[in-house]
């Protein structure tokens, strides 16, 4: 899975596209595959993901259900 975040600004005539870091994606014990689900924007313009598949037994790293993002360049940077 190569889930990305997609930025679109009204007004702009091109939607700027911004690649997870750290990859989001595992595999679950169930078998499935996890990326990001829904999104949401706090009134102080933070950004904050679901993970759609969030797994406890993998390791520590991709365990999070919820990540806070942060924009960089053509990078969305995830912190659990």
């Amino acid at each position: 899975m190569n889930s990305t975040l997609v930025l679109i600004r009204p007004g702009d005539a091109v939607a700027k596209q911004y690649t997870y870091s750290p990859s989001p994606a595992q595999s679950g014990s169930d078998g499935t595959i996890g990326g990001m689900d829904s999104i949401a924007i706090a009134p102080d313009g933070d950004i904050y993901v679901a993970h759609s598949n969030a797994d406890v037994s993998l390791p520590p790293s991709n365990t999070a259900a919820d990540y806070r993002v942060w924009l960089d360049a053509t990078t969305a940077k995830l912190t659990p």
